[in-house]
């Protein structure tokens, strides 16, 4: 049983916890060996957590054995990236202006699963203050993609995401901003779920943008990041709604005629036909507006970051790296009033992404315009044009994170040189089960499979 342990999804592994087929210890001390062994190639963690681990491990086993099971995340392994909170463990959110704090309580999304019964392995590597798309961090190394090495993971829950692919833990908890959850997602080949903004509590993360921070799931199949969802508090207003049928899906053209891979949007049209085939239709959206979004989610982000920063930022200036230094410095420079407009123009651009949903039931996209760059390549070749590495992985993400809308990230493919590919799909603002419900019909219709990183066994 314990060969396959890091090839189980989450039902298949809280079903073999319950039926004592297998103990939590054996499957914390298999996940946290893997981790060990492969972290001096995919650098995912910044903190590794053995004994802590494996003393949750050992209580889960014994309120299991004496009937006191807690439901299907008792005894599951997962990690979190190291922008929550969690007492008695350093919390560095990837930096060095706080690589010595170690918390006294928990976030509040960590607390609910520890009540959960779930065990941490440990803090998972990011992009420093969760800011930037490439988890290349100045400060603890860049983390490394399990599917190619010399390739970035996405960012900025990157080590969440390499580490869910390299079979190390069942599920991993990360922020989402401009696209984090879903970028690391698609270029790890695992599933990642943006809930609308707001739904679950961020108390306890180390802000980056009070308005775009999202708090969500990267796991190996939907049903598998809803169900930890669940488990993160009430999702008040959330709709119930089956997949439905019908489904209508929204191309939004003006998007879709950006520049992108050939490979990627031949995967991605690919998926979209086989959901046609099981019966959905599409329809082509004109959404001129939508191009807009990144400049002004943009201006939003860098205002919000550096609010947030200046004070820490004027009393510790020369700890922080440089990539994160521009971005706050191009913060400091945008003016109060500069801000309101943009806040004022995202409202008119929520407005009319709702109105999408009159005529359709999900948008759908390719969630990175490339396969995953090289570590440390700042531009990339897109259908024969050179543009930033940040532009590149951003471009499909943002319109979600703009919008606050529920958005998720599932595989759909690899391209020639094995390297995976990620469908978006776009869904109504509190409508989140019912997106994850769509994002279980298109798995089907995609048969993913769950395949694996080669070599990485």
């Amino acid at each position: 049983m314990t060969d396959g342990l890091p090839f189980l999804t989450l039902d298949q592994m809280a079903e073999a916890i319950r039926g004592k087929k297998v103990s939590p210890v054996e499957v914390a001390r298999d996940a946290l060996a893997r981790a060990r062994r492969l972290q001096p190639r995919l650098n995912c963690f910044i903190t590794l957590l053995d004994d802590q681990a494996i003393d949750e491990a050992q209580r889960a086993e014994r309120d299991i054995c004496l009937g006191r099971y807690r439901g299907p995340l008792h005894g599951i392994p997962y990690t979190v990236k190291d922008v929550f909170a969690t007492a008695g463990v350093r919390t560095t959110a990837g930096s060095r202006v706080l690589e010595n704090w170690v918390p006294e309580k928990d976030a509040a999304a960590v607390a609910s699963l520890r009540t959960a019964g779930a065990v941490l392995l440990g803090k998972t590597n990011t992009s420093e203050f969760a800011a930037g798309p490439t988890t290349a961090n100045e400060h603890y190394g860049p983390a490394r993609n399990p599917w190619s090495v010399d390739r970035v993971p996405g960012g900025s829950s990157g080590g969440s995401a390499g580490a869910l692919a390299a079979g190390i833990g069942a599920f991993s908890l990360g922020t989402d901003t401009g696209g984090s959850i879903r970028m690391p997602a698609a270029a790890c080949g695992v599933v990642g779920l943006k809930p609308s903004i707001g739904t679950v509590p961020r108390r306890g993360v180390v802000m980056l943008s009070w308005s775009l921070d999202t708090v969500g799931i990267l796991a190996h199949s939907v049903g598998d990041g809803a169900k930890v969802l669940d488990s993160l508090g009430p999702m008040r207003g959330v709709e119930t709604n089956a997949a439905p049928s019908p489904l209508r899906i929204g191309l939004p053209i003006e998007l879709l005629d950006e520049p992108c891979d050939p490979e990627v949007r031949q995967l991605f049209m690919a998926a979209i036909g086989r959901a046609c085939e099981r019966g959905a239709h599409l329809e082509r959206l004109s959404v001129p507006w939508a191009r807009h979004a990144l400049p002004v989610n943009n201006l939003i982000s860098w205002f919000e970051s550096w609010v947030v920063h200046e004070p820490m930022f004027m009393a510790h200036s020369k700890s922080y790296g440089e990539a994160i230094r521009r971005r706050l410095l191009m913060g400091a420079a945008v003016e109060p009033k500069d801000y309101r407009a943009a806040l004022r123009i995202r409202h008119g651009f929520v407005r009319r992404a709702e109105d999408l949903f009159r005529r359709v039931d999900v948008l759908a996209l390719p969630t990175l315009s490339v396969p995953p760059p090289p570590v440390g390549a700042e531009e990339v070749e897109v259908a024969g044009q050179r543009i930033s590495t940040l532009d590149a992985l951003g471009r499909f993400t943002r319109f979600g994170s703009f919008t606050g809308q529920p958005a998720l990230s599932l595989p759909c493919g690899l391209t020639d040189a094995g390297l995976p590919v990620g469908l978006q799909l776009i869904g109504p603002i509190g409508g989140d089960r019912r997106l994850w419900n769509i994002g279980r019909e298109f798995e089907a219709a995609i048969g993913w499979d769950r395949r694996t990183p080669a070599g990485i066994s």
